[in-house]
């Protein structure tokens, strides 16, 4: 039997991508509007690095994250606050709905 680490990579790389777009759906659905798009077409191509930040920053309350995402305050972790002015950059472009 297989542990997980042991799973090919390209496997452990998509159940990480599958995680970080439903931890993505929150209870917010302005928040949502940004993080789903923000995952569902960025976080395959983040760094290992980048990936690990982005999960962190989902490790947030709502209102956190949201207030973060609308200018309203700003995160105490500098990793974690380049990652939201990422998510603002990509949300700046026009997309369709989720």
């Amino acid at each position: 039997m297989r542990t997980v680490d042991e799973r090919p990579a390209e496997v452990q790389k998509t159940e990480a991508h599958h995680r970080a777009f439903w931890h993505s759906r929150r209870g917010m659905l302005e928040l949502e509007f940004q993080l789903v798009p923000f995952a569902r077409d960025c976080f395959a191509s983040l760094s290992d690095e980048d990936k690990d930040i982005y999960v962190r920053l989902l490790d947030h309350e709502d209102w956190e994250i949201f207030d973060w995402l609308q200018g309203r305050e700003v995160a105490k972790d500098p990793q974690v606050r380049a990652m939201v002015a990422r998510i603002i950059e990509f949300n700046r472009i026009p997309r369709g709905p989720l």
